[in-house]
This record gives structure tokens, sequence and C-alpha cells, in this order.
């Protein structure tokens, strides 16, 4: 069957009306071959990959699916069922943990300078701004705590 969905994809031409078409012709041929929903599934994790649709389009064959199969299971075509799509999906989520964190980190260093060393402090904010690791922003942003001088956090941008 991979070798036939390898087929679909040289087929397809990657139009996305075809490539649509010959998912669906593709999972009515599994269906109808008493293939299990298990082994579908695992096989279009794998197919994902050569017969990628647009969100929008992924989404009406998964609907699609669902009217074929009767029920409301996916089997394994979501995205994230993918170990290759969920690996990056993560990896994605954990850059947004870690530039949500590094806003906020800015956001308090900026009212610390301005709070504790006057508005003029802010000068050096686009130098900041520019530091993207976390651990030092905190390092920062405690020594605005404890330092007496400006001159003292203007000391660790160097």
């Amino acid at each position: 069957m991979a070798a036939l969905a390898g087929l679909y994809y040289l087929k397809s031409g990657q139009i996305i009306k075809k490539t649509f078409g010959l998912k669906v012709k593709l999972i009515r041929l599994l269906l109808s071959k008493g293939y299990s929903r298990e082994k579908i599934g695992h096989l279009f994790m794998f197919l994902d990959i050569l017969l990628e649709l647009p969100e929008q389009k992924e989404k009406v064959f998964v609907e699609e699916v669902i009217k074929m199969t009767g029920g409301n299971e996916k089997m394994g075509l979501s995205p994230l069922d993918s170990p290759f799509a969920r690996r990056f999906y993560l990896q994605g989520h954990e850059e947004g943990e870690i530039k949500g964190e590094i806003k906020a980190l800015l956001k308090t260093i900026k009212s610390g300078l301005a709070k504790k060393f006057g508005s003029e402090s802010l000068n050096i904010m686009p130098l900041i701004e520019n530091i993207e690791d976390s651990e030092r922003l905190q390092n920062i942003m405690d020594h605005i705590v404890t330092a007496d001088t400006f001159d003292e956090i203007k000391g660790l941008l160097q």
C-alpha cells in the first residue's frame, strides 16, 4: 500500500485538488480491502509527508474520512499523531514558552530600571532587548533590585 501511495503522490504532481482526491480514493480502497483503522492510521502517518494538504483541505479530508467510517475517529490522521509532526509541534511550543518568558523578563527589567534609576536609564533597553538568554536577563533583573548605582547595571552589559 505504501508503494501505491507513492504512485498516487507522483500521479498527483503535488496539485492540491488531485492530492485530496487521491487521499480519499486511497482511504476508500483501504477500507474496502478490510484494513483496520489502526493500520490505516499508521499508513497515513507515513503518507502525510508525501500527500500533504493545506490545513483547511486536510480538515475537509478528515471530515470525509469520518463520513466514510461512520464514526468520529480520526484513525491517526491528526498531524500530532505523527512522531515527526509531534516533535516539531513540541519544539515550536517550547520556543513559544521561552519567547514568552523573555518578553516578561524584558517588561520587568524595563519597569525596574525606570522605577529605580529613572526614565533616563531606559536608554540601555535596546542593548538588553538584544539578549536572548533568559538566565542572563534574570541576572540583570536580580541586579536591578540589589544595585546601588545605574553603572552597576551598565557593567553587566559589557
